[in-house]
């Protein structure tokens, strides 16, 4: 199947059509690995030490099941106060 949702008459063109999403990949992973190594160790141990503590800010119910977890404890705490 094509991008355009359409089915090929070539298989060729299939083919094709792989190649270039795997190309893109190829370039995509050159990029981040190029820019990786580029950057200074000392930049890239602060931008780890960010992401942990932004990472323990969030509690493990709001990482495993998003928002609904906590927007239900909002409303029961509400319902609460108001009895």
């Amino acid at each position: 199947m094509l991008p355009s949702g359409r089915q090929a008459d070539d298989p060729l063109e299939e083919r094709r059509s792989a190649m270039v999403k795997s190309d893109e990949l190829v370039k995509y992973i050159t990029q981040q690995v190029v820019t990786y190594i580029d950057t200074p160790r000392e930049i890239r141990r602060e931008r780890k030490q960010q992401r942990k503590q932004a990472k323990s800010m969030e509690g493990w119910t709001v990482r495993w099941f998003g928002l609904i977890p906590v927007s239900l404890r909002m409303y029961y705490d509400q319902r609460k106060r108001k009895k």
